[in-house]
Formats: structure tokens, sequence, C-alpha cells
């Protein structure tokens, strides 16, 4: 369970007119780890594509390591995938905590330096507050299915990192991180008789390649 505020992550999430896998290949072949490419989910549905991305391996206690990551990427883009990056409607850091409501005080920043770089690419920030009711269910997946046969023949060693890409109560999805590989488990969440959530189904398990060194 989460005890007070924690820094979860920092993803980047693009919206753009056109399709967006031509650039999602050259971020993956720059070691970014691919949430979601697709056609825009959301209220207003217009034939738009979205896209959602997050560093690989172990992440930082604050964010501005994290952006700074993402961002040493995006200034490092060749020119036509600049030129997508640059087309896009919306390019956003969204930087995402785990709170509880016995929360205390807690103060992160972002450095001049950061946000200078944040502005010369044209993008935005974005904060999300996920509720501890709805990050328990994923926070307990990650720690079963990191020990499940079916997902460590995949993982490998779990090198201590896990992040749910979705909050959710009872339909969770989670990446999970490990030495050979990373996996992104779909399952299905209930809790049993001690009030401890438990594992009910794997609906899907997706192995997704370790980004090049």
């Amino acid at each position: 369970m989460i005890n007070g505020t924690n820094y979860a992550t920092t993803d980047l999430f693009l919206i753009a007119s056109f399709d967006l896998a031509s650039l999602a290949e050259s971020l993956v072949h720059s070691g970014l780890l691919p949430y979601y490419v697709g056609p825009y989910v959301g209220p207003y549905q217009d034939g738009s594509w979205s896209a959602r991305f997050a560093i690989g391996g172990d992440r930082h206690q604050e964010p501005d390591l994290d952006i700074a990551s993402l961002l040493t990427v995006m200034e490092a883009l060749p020119k036509p995938s600049r030129a997508l990056w640059e087309a896009c409607i919306l390019r956003e850091f969204d930087i995402a905590y785990n709170c509880t409501a016995q929360s205390e005080d807690l103060q992160q920043q972002l450095s001049a330096a950061t946000l200078t770089r944040i502005a010369a690419l044209g993008a935005s920030i974005r904060i999300t507050l996920y509720p501890w009711t709805e990050t328990e269910a994923s926070d307990a997946a990650i720690q079963i299915l990191k020990k499940d046969k079916s997902i460590k023949k995949h993982l490998g060693k779990f090198n201590g990192s896990g992040f749910p890409d979705s909050p959710s109560l009872e339909e969770v999805k989670v990446t999970i991180y490990g030495t050979k590989g990373h996996v992104r488990v779909h399952c299905l969440m209930e809790l049993n008789q001690q009030e401890k959530w438990t594992v009910k189904e794997i609906k899907s398990i997706e192995k997704l390649p370790l980004p090049p060194s």
C-alpha cells in the first residue's frame, strides 16, 4: 500500500492529426517505452492520433531528472522525426504522483534549465494525482505478477521497478521491468476475504523489447 505522497513517473504524451507510428518508431529506437500508439481515445474523438511513452529502466525520486532524460531524446531526434514532433497538436510531460488521504507536504521542483528546455521544444506540463484507492490494486498486481512463472520467463530478473499503466480498482494494466525485457500485463483483480488484492485472471501478456544500449 502507498503511504503518503510519492512521485510515480513522468510520461510523454502526444496528440497529432496524423499517424504517429513513424515518430513512435524513432522514439522507441532512442530508448523510450511505448504505452500506447493509435487513434486518440478521449472526450473529443475527431480522428486524431495519440501516443504515450516513458523512459526505460528505473525512475528517479523526483521528476526533474526523468524529464531531462526525455528531453535529451527529443533534442536528438533526426530532422524528419523532429518535424513530426513539431507538427503535433499536443506535446506534454505528464508528471504523476500517488497519494493517500494522510499525505504530508511534499515539495519537488523543476530546475530552470529543465523548464527552459521544455519551453524550447514547445512542450507543456501536466500534473496528475492518483488517489491510493486507484493505485492500490495496481501496486498489488506488480508485486504478484513479478513472481508469476509465465511472466518471469519473459522478464528475467525483476529489476526493482514496475509502473501501473491505468489506475483502476479491478481491471489493471501494468508494465513490469526486468533484465531480459519489459512486460505489459492486462489482468483482473479482486479482494479476498482478508481484504487483500489478488490476481483473478491474466487477460494478456505483451513482451516489450529492451531499449538499445
